[in-house]
């Protein structure tokens, strides 16, 4: 498919501790949320650039333990050609959580923005 949108991964995870302490990992590559209690949430920010000329659609979606638990702070945008913008992700973790380690995948969808 000529326009078919090009896929991009990004592993995140988070603990959920007993502790009562917001830990923040900076693991180069993931989206990792360190240690985040039951009933809070943590965010990390993303940095898009386009370097083409031409402007890409731009769309998250996740998967894994941890999809219905995160949020964007923009998700279906127009990136324009040359332009870098910055997007938080975050997990707020349930209340009821049990106690433990989850993963998931972030997942960008980009898709060239034919004018």
């Amino acid at each position: 498919l000529m326009n078919a949108p090009r896929i991009e991964k990004i592993h995140t995870e988070v603990a959920v501790k007993d502790d009562g302490v917001i830990g923040f990992a900076a693991d180069p590559g993931i989206a990792n949320f360190g240690s985040v209690p039951r009933g809070n949430a943590g965010e990390r920010r993303i940095i898009l650039e386009n370097r083409d000329d031409f402007s890409k659609t731009i769309r998250f979606s996740a998967k894994g333990e941890i999809k219905d638990w995160l949020f964007f702070s923009e998700n279906k945008f127009v990136l324009h050609g040359n332009e870098v913008r910055h997007v938080t992700v975050g997990v707020k973790v349930p209340a009821d959580a049990p106690y433990g380690a989850y993963r998931g995948e972030i997942i960008t969808h980009i898709k060239i923005k034919w004018l």
